[in-house]
């Protein structure tokens, strides 16, 4: 019995003795080849060149090698062990730190941690590659961390990160810093930043069920062009695995940024409370934005503003204001995909000068299902508009408009104005070569009854005035026009008419016609009224010697009775020129034809229809003694460009009219 006794108390005390002692043989310059012959002893999956301990709970491993391939080296390890070091069959450990490791073929496989409870994990100083992304200096600390289950790399926890970069996909986070609250669910980013493409990134993030949302995500000095944002759309953010579901705050400062033909310059864009995916007309969110210019299809506008509420079909425009063509526009108001509702709408000081190679496919995309725009006020102020993207040039200066109550539908293949009035007027108007001064126009409309309440345009030796309506909620659409004009130049004519008929001089004009609009067949049997004209100061140019012979034009008298026009003969008389106009046309034939010119010059005769530029006789023309080529249609006058025209100071149109003196012309002709 006591010898029992005995074994015993050996027992313990060896029990207590060797912890005890290689506990303290770890504390001393022994403590390498201790390690060395446990780990050995207890078959441990590491090795460590050096331990050090440090009593009564830290330890320390040094140079640690594993057996596993993909985890080949660790500079050092850390343990600090909880002073309840085991509690219900789980071991505790304080703070885990491993310090220097490089990871190049993805994670390892993580023993079963299902037995150990950590209260802090921590890396540092970590290189870490796999096929999706590649990160370089990580560091990582974990508070609390959560296994759900063995094939989870990243365990659930308050997680604090910084890295020197994060690689993914040809895109690098430079200097990264997170912390978060990762949950399985309704996780928290308490904050992020990065430097991505020249940009400072910061901002916090929220998880729902449906998806993450960024909260007060600001980007600073973003510069992006249009073949990088082509990259960025087509990587693969899908695979990634945060899904953006929202928006509720994000900032852009400072940017400079191309999309498509826009180019912003020096952009600041505030979106809030937004729906993703962005789509025009199908999200929600609030846009703010201003910038030093913006960019689009060669058209620049100087700082513009912009204030919106999107809703799904609608955007309601609280402010939008931008200096374009050294004029400033300002425009409020509800704009739908088929429906505008504008509040005001306000032009002041516009230069327009509209080019050739100005593009408007934009405008058309834009407008592709616009059928109606409304306008409560619109206002145009000193404003000056030229048209130079093909004859005849046209231009207006110190135009002032006023509209109330605009209703404009798009009906039946057409614009027209359905209700509200529009007065406008101009300071100075011209159209080819002819010029006019304080021009007004008045219309009103009501329920698709338009009227020309009002037309008034000086001219240089005369004016046009007139009115008419035109019913555009009928179906037909019939019209109405009443003109009068005194000193109407025929240059306005002179493109409509066959080359030997290119008429100088000015033109007294009575017009009364009426007819229906819904299409080309409706007017074709509809055309009514009348028109008068009688011609002044008129000449034509000789085809002899291409001067120009003063000729005289019996008045024009025309009649239309459903879309059949009929005309009073016409005869031209004149020393050197004469001829006759005859004949009539139906409005139904196409082309049209019926009216038959001939004229009498020194040279010969010339003999065509008013309709058509084909010349069917011209004598003047033979093969032994060729006269100056007939001009062809595309060869027909040209206006000159407005930018040639001085609406201020506009010189006199002074031609030389050559009047020869038949006894004279006999006596050469018998000379030849």
């Amino acid at each position: 019995m006591k010898t029992a006794g005995r074994i015993l108390i050996l027992i313990l005390i060896l029990a207590i003795v060797l912890p005890a002692t290689f506990v303290t043989l770890l504390t001393t310059s022994y403590s390498r080849q201790v390690w060395r012959q446990f780990a050995n002893l207890v078959d441990l999956p590491l090795q460590a060149d050096n331990i050090q301990y440090d009593f009564p709970y830290h330890i320390t491993l040094y140079g640690v090698a594993t057996k596993q391939e993909k985890l080949p080296f660790i500079e050092q390890i850390d343990l600090w062990l909880n002073p309840d070091i085991r509690r219900d069959g789980t071991w505790i450990v304080d703070s885990l730190l491993i310090d220097g490791l490089s990871l190049q073929h993805g994670l390892p496989t993580l023993p079963n941690l299902s037995h150990v409870y950590f209260h802090q994990v921590a890396l540092k100083n970590i290189d870490y590659a796999d096929e999706s992304f590649s990160i370089n200096g990580l560091n990582l600390q974990i508070q609390e961390p959560t296994w759900a289950s063995p094939s989870q790399s990243l365990p659930y926890g308050q997680i604090q990160l910084s890295a020197e970069q994060l690689y993914w996909n040809g895109e690098a986070l430079n200097k990264l810093l997170i912390d978060v609250d990762y949950k399985a669910q309704d996780s928290t980013l308490y904050g992020a930043s990065f430097n991505w493409r020249g940009s400072e990134v910061s901002g916090q993030a929220e998880q729902y069920p449906q998806g993450w949302s960024l909260v007060n995500v600001t980007v600073d000095k973003l510069n992006i062009n249009n073949t990088q944002l082509q990259s960025l759309f087509a990587k693969p953010w899908q695979e990634l695995p945060v899904h953006i579901h929202h928006i509720n705050s994000v900032d852009l400062l400072n940017a400079e940024i191309e999309y498509g033909n826009w180019h912003w310059q020096n952009l600041e864009l505030s979106v809030e409370n937004a729906t993703l995916p962005l789509s025009l007309w199908e999200t929600t969110a609030q846009i703010s934005l201003q910038a030093d210019s913006v960019s689009f299809q060669d058209q620049t506008a100087v700082e513009p503003r912009l204030n919106a509420q999107i809703k799904p079909g609608s955007i309601q425009l609280q402010e939008l204001s931008f200096d374009w063509q050294q004029g400033s526009v300002q425009v409020s108001g509800d704009l739908e995909p088929e429906h505008w509702k504008i509040n005001t709408a306000t032009i002041s000081g516009l230069k327009w000068a509209i080019q050739p190679e100005d593009k408007n496919d934009w405008w058309q995309a834009a407008t592709e299902k616009l059928q109606q725009v409304d306008i409560k006020q619109l206002e145009i102020e000193r404003s000056q508009i030229i048209q130079l993207s093909h004859p005849p040039y046209w231009q207006l200066s110190g135009l002032n408009l006023d509209g109330h109550q605009l209703t404009v539908k798009h009906t039946h293949g057409r614009w027209g104005v359905w209700n509200g009035k529009l007065n406008a007027s101009v300071v100075n108007a011209s159209y080819d070569q002819v010029l006019s001064s304080h021009a007004a126009l008045s219309t009103e409309s009501e329920n698709g009854f338009w009227q020309l309440t009002r037309l008034f345009a000086p001219l240089e030796q005369g004016y046009i005035e007139g009115f008419g309506q035109y019913d555009l909620s009928a179906p037909s659409q019939p019209w109405g026009l009443n003109l009068n004009a005194d000193g109407l130049p025929l240059q306005l004519v002179r493109p409509y008419l066959p080359p030997a008929l290119a008429l100088n001089g000015f033109s007294d004009l009575s017009l009364d016609l009426q007819g229906l609009g819904g299409d080309r067949s409706m007017l074709a049997y509809s055309l009514s009224g009348k028109v008068a004209a009688n011609l002044r100061d008129t000449t034509l140019t000789s085809q002899s010697d291409q001067s120009l012979k003063t000729v005289t034009i019996s008045p024009i008298q025309l009649k239309a009775q459903r879309g059949e026009v009929t005309m009073q003969p016409i005869t031209i008389s004149g020393k050197a020129i004469t001829g006759s106009i005859s004949g009539g046309f139906d409005m139904a034939n196409d082309p049209l034809s019926g009216v038959v010119y001939q004229l009498k010059d020194l040279c010969g005769k010339v003999q065509g229809d008013l309709f058509s530029r084909d010349v069917e006789l011209n004598e003047c023309v033979t093969q032994s003694e060729p006269a100056k080529k007939e001009k062809e249609p595309s060869e027909a006058p040209t206006a000159a460009p407005v930018g040639d025209i001085n609406i201020e100071h506009h010189e006199e149109f002074n031609e030389v009219v050559t009047e020869e003196d038949e006894d004279k012309t006999v006596a050469d002709s018998t000379a030849q």
